[in-house]
């Protein structure tokens, strides 16, 4: 491209243009950094620029530029996350993609660079794939700021690149196999199942506590100071309790933690009668259980309740009191109160369903909608989704609401003083909040509406047609091939949102509007943030290999990161991580120091 004919770019504007663009990766001779370019044919001044070049010919064609034939390639800074990192795949393996974007002038260096650099750049806005349609509009207008723009090489976290600042304590190390791994909430324990000589064994922060013929259903309790398991040897099951190893039973089912740390319970199993185990003793007995359901404790830890059959009837029990039989009860329905003054789930008595909130027996219906009921924050109040004739009303406090017809989910802010449900009717699905209908979509997330923690904002992703956005108060986040399950979240101060976003077929975070680096997934934990709500972190796995993000910067890559151990501690984020090697499985605590460059 001769410059000289450009004058729109003598006069600093820019203009609409496409190119069909075949990245490379010149093959510099000397150590300086590599520049990620493409080729537009000299004299092309079409606003369509097709670009059909060789990896040589560009490579030849640069080292002999004088008159700006390859053009620098860079994006703006809200996209800069997710096509830096894009350009130098594509590069990597000669893939051509098509640009939409605009021309600017260049003028300057880059750090590092010596050799002579195009005077013109493309500044890309969408891109795709040659094969698939385009989707530019012939009337889209872009406007582009010089304030805006990032080029490739000017920050190496954008384009991909792992930082070296990220510390690296080794724990332990087994040449076995290893079968599970997990981290305590605080990430200062670890504990693993590995299996060697036909054995498993436990190994407890890089300690081991002995071996069974199989062991499952780890756990540490919440405050991290007590570890559980279940181990199977003879013929018979136990639980074991940090050292404490308990009754022997036929079989049982996964133990569960108070959110205290105090109070361990299981069901249990023995010659055809199932046992609901609190703290080692055995409570009421029934003749079945549903394996999936654990007992429920409430949110101060100090209730517990469980279901079962017994005979041809199903029953609540809470804190060792029997409730009243129905034909059926919901085990997974069952929700506590945050105090634990009130306990509400969902029976059915012939072939209706009703609600049982504190043993009083709401109205029946045709069904009662999955995740309902639920409680507000402060306990004085009960929502739920009643289904008749195929529509589903809204119960709050015993009473129909209007405007929320055909809601399948409902949610409580966390003051308790709105509410907010997903509507579908027919082909359009939209959020109410407080009475209020918001914006209509094709279809609403399964994951509903989420609150911000000042409970002044609402939160959801909808779909119009193919395109996927967040809407927060009311206003559209990035366009979006798919919005990741349960990934949106806001910060702790309620200024910021986070999601997991599918972008050209991979999966980024999107922080304040801005995607970060692309994965082949996003793990199902949200995005973490500190405290004071500046910085933030997340996990992203690549061909198998995972990655912390923080703040943008990529920690090197292992064989696995334990989602739950992500976390920030005293000015710094730390988890537990393991790689895989030539001797076996090595765990490490990884710390990255909050500011390090």
């Amino acid at each position: 491209m001769d410059v000289s004919k450009l004058s729109f770019l003598k006069r600093g504007k820019a203009v609409l243009a496409t190119a069909e663009a075949e990245l490379v990766k010149a093959k510099e001779k000397s150590t300086q950094p590599p520049i990620y370019r493409f080729w537009i044919p000299e004299g092309a001044e079409s606003e369509v620029v097709i670009l059909d070049a060789s990896f040589e010919e560009a490579v030849g064609l640069y080292e002999h530029n004088t008159k700006g034939d390859v053009v620098l390639l860079g994006a703006t800074k809200q996209n800069a996350n997710v096509l830096l990192p894009m350009y130098m795949r594509a590069a990597e393996k000669y893939t051509k993609l098509r640009l939409y974007g605009i021309l600017f002038p260049f003028s300057g260096s880059m750090p590092g660079y010596s050799k002579p650099l195009p005077s013109v750049q493309f500044i890309t806005w969408r891109v795709h794939l040659p094969s698939d349609p385009d989707v530019l509009p012939p009337d889209t207008k872009i406007i582009i700021r010089p304030g805006d723009i990032v080029r490739l090489n000017e920050n190496t976290d954008r384009s991909g690149n792992a930082s070296s600042s990220f510390e690296e304590e080794r724990l332990w190390n087994t040449p076995d196999h290893l079968h599970s791994v997990i981290a305590s909430a605080s990430g200062q324990r670890t504990a693993a199942i590995v299996a060697t000589a036909g054995k498993a064994r436990f190994i407890l922060d890089g300690t081991d506590k002995g071996d069974y013929v199989e062991i499952k259903f780890p756990a540490f309790s919440p405050d991290g100071k007590h570890i559980s398991y279940a181990g199977f040897k003879g013929l018979d099951w136990h639980v074991i309790l940090d050292d404490r190893e308990e009754a022997p039973y036929d079989e049982i089912t996964s133990p569960v933690f108070s959110s205290s740390g105090n109070h361990l319970a299981y069901y249990a199993q023995k010659r055809n009668i199932w046992h609901a185990v609190l703290d080692g003793k055995e409570g009421p007995e029934f003749d079945e259980i549903v394996p999936t359901a654990a007992p429920v404790f409430s949110g101060d830890g100090e209730a517990i309740a469980f279901v079962g059959r017994k005979g041809k009837f199903w029953r609540i029990v809470r804190d060792a009191a029997p409730g009243v039989e129905y034909d059926w009860i919901a085990a997974d329905s069952l929700r506590f109160s945050h105090d634990g003054a009130h306990l509400a789930y969902v029976a059915r008595k012939g072939d209706r369903y009703l609600v049982v909130s504190d043993g009083h027996e709401e109205p029946a219906f045709d069904e009662i909608k999955t995740g309902t009921p639920v409680f507000s924050a402060d306990g004085r109040h009960m929502a739920y989704l009643g289904g008749i004739g195929g529509e589903s009303k809204l119960v709050l406090d015993g009473k129909e609401m209007p405007k929320y017809e055909n809601a399948w989910s409902v949610v409580f802010s966390p003051n308790g003083k709105h509410l907010a449900g997903a509507v579908k009717r027919g082909t359009h699905a939209w959020v109410v909040v407080d009475g209020n209908p918001g914006h209509e979509f094709d279809g609403i997330a399964g994951t509903g509406v989420i609150f911000s923690p000042d409970g002044k904002t609402v939160a959801y992703a909808g779909r119009s047609g193919k395109i996927w956005w967040v809407m927060v108060a009311g206003q559209p986040g990035l366009a979006t091939d798919g919005i990741g399950k349960g990934s949106v979240v806001f910060s702790p101060d309620s200024q910021r949102v986070a999601y997991g976003a599918l972008i050209n077929q991979k999966w980024h975070c999107v922080v304040d509007k801005e995607a970060g680096p692309g994965f082949d997934e996003l793990p199902s934990k949200p995005v973490i943030f500190t405290p004071d709500s500046s910085h933030f972190a997340y996990i992203g796995k690549n061909k198998g290999e995972d990655q912390v993000v923080v703040d943008g910067r990529l920690s090197p890559e292992y064989t696995g990161v334990l989602d739950d151990s992500v976390a920030f501690r005293g000015g710094a984020l730390e988890f537990i991580a393991i790689k895989k090697g030539d001797d076996g499985v090595t765990c490490y605590r990884v710390k990255y120091e909050l500011g390090s460059k």
